[in-house]
């Protein structure tokens, strides 16, 4: 199954202009709550500072930032991370039925996040050694998550896979995600607006290439 960058760029714009409205309002979403978590942390810090000289008050109020800052990083994974994939995935299959509510699926929570860890671990580990393996590294399991919600798989399972159904076009990917971030560089250039457009285009070429090479038989 050999990986097409013109398909993926083509189904991603196709999509988007498909029903471009529900993109606008997933964007918006993610907006809002982190303008409210933000205000959250803000408000908690405030009090804290206020509060200083009263060593009950203080304590208490470090008590609920440590359960603010816990929830804001779950809110954050969940939402920014899990959700936007499972919402692209739905999005990628049928985008006349995807839905803002798609963006919560904290479900794989702890596979999501130990996989992103130690794919994050794998990357950083190659990029030190001379930059070339944690390129290799990025686009042998740059699948992972999308197997993880996508098919329930644990760390290791979705890492094997990514790498099996990588194999052969990964020079591909590499083209693949060059051209995504030259898009989404105009898009920031066009007074950040443009990056409306150009991600939810980026999300949906990704999703297409992984879902052209899911294909791929197990030999």
């Amino acid at each position: 199954m050999k990986l097409s960058v013109k398909e993926c760029l083509s189904f991603g714009w196709n999509t988007f202009k498909a029903r471009p409205w529900i993109f606008v309002k997933v964007a918006f979403v993610l907006s809002l709550v982190s303008i409210v978590v933000n205000f959250v942390n803000w408000l908690v810090q405030t009090g804290q500072t206020a509060v200083a000289d009263n060593a009950g008050l203080a304590l208490l109020l470090g008590l609920v930032g440590i359960v603010v800052s816990l929830g804001s990083i779950y809110l954050g994974i969940v939402l920014d991370n899990m959700g936007v994939t499972k919402f692209y995935l739905n999005a990628h299959d049928n985008v006349q039925a995807a839905r803002v509510r798609d963006l919560w699926a904290p479900e794989p929570f702890v596979k999501y996040l130990l996989t992103s860890l130690l794919l994050g671990l794998a990357t950083l580990v190659g990029l030190i050694l001379l930059i070339v393996p944690g390129i290799i590294v990025a686009l042998a399991f740059g699948m992972s998550l999308f197997l993880v919600m996508d098919r329930g798989l644990g760390i290791t399972e979705s890492m094997k896979e990514s790498a099996r159904i990588t194999r052969g076009n990964r020079w591909k990917l590499l083209l693949l995600g060059l051209a995504l971030l030259g898009i989404n560089i105009v898009g920031l250039l066009l007074v950040v607006v443009g990056l409306i457009v150009s991600l939810p285009i980026s999300y949906l070429a990704s999703v297409h290439a992984y879902r052209t090479l899911s294909k791929v038989p197990a030999i």
